[in-house]
């Protein structure tokens, strides 16, 4: 039975990442095509305007708000919230994906499990073992090898460095979000942080 259990987990957990992998691979190839015909900032607002829209829509008459009501704190912890994830990661992602292929976007935006690692440990002092700095070590090299700040590869570097300031906004948001006054209702809080 036990063993039985842990096979529908592991399979659960299969699906789970083989469906984030092709939507969170997809959102990359479907910006390069927006910002092909609209500006990236007003590609990105138009995505967050509607998806934020979409989700209080939604969640605000489905969830009781009177043991968690929206006010002025819960507001501004979604701006600061949407500023960091939102505004300035999605708005550099945007704007580098005019010059930087889908591919190598997802690639640097993947880094985002390094800064937040190390802004963690940086600025909240969390402990991280011997194997974490190892790996801080193998994933910079290799964000090293696809900026490619020393020779003349094909990536441009502005966009990159872009991507990567992006990554590392997303990082500090997710760190933020962590004491933050949102609501606790987390499609409301997204919802809020989107538009």
């Amino acid at each position: 039975m036990l063993r039985a259990m842990a096979a529908r987990r592991d399979a659960r957990v299969w699906l789970a990442l083989i469906t984030v992998y092709i939507a969170w691979g997809s959102t990359f190839i479907a910006l390069a095509i927006a910002v092909r015909d609209l500006p990236p900032l007003l590609a990105v607002a138009i995505r967050h305007l509607v998806a934020g829209t979409a989700l209080l829509a939604f969640a605000l008459p489905r969830e009781n708000g009177k043991e968690d009501p929206i006010g002025w704190r819960q507001i501004r912890a979604g701006l600061i919230l949407g500023g960091f994830l939102f505004l300035v990661s999605h708005g550099s992602l945007a704007w580098a994906q005019q010059t930087v292929p889908a591919g190598v976007a997802a690639l640097l935006a993947g880094s985002i499990p390094l800064w937040m690692a190390m802004l963690d440990r940086a600025v909240f002092g969390r402990r991280l073992s011997g194997s974490a700095y190892v790996g801080f070590a193998v994933g910079f090299v290799g964000l090293a090898f696809l900026v490619d700040p020393f020779g003349r590869g094909s990536i441009d570097r502005l966009g990159a460095i872009a991507i990567l300031l992006g990554a590392i906004s997303w990082s500090a948001g997710s760190l933020y979000s962590r004491g933050a006054a949102l609501p606790r209702r987390p499609l409301v809080a997204a919802g809020l942080a989107s538009i």
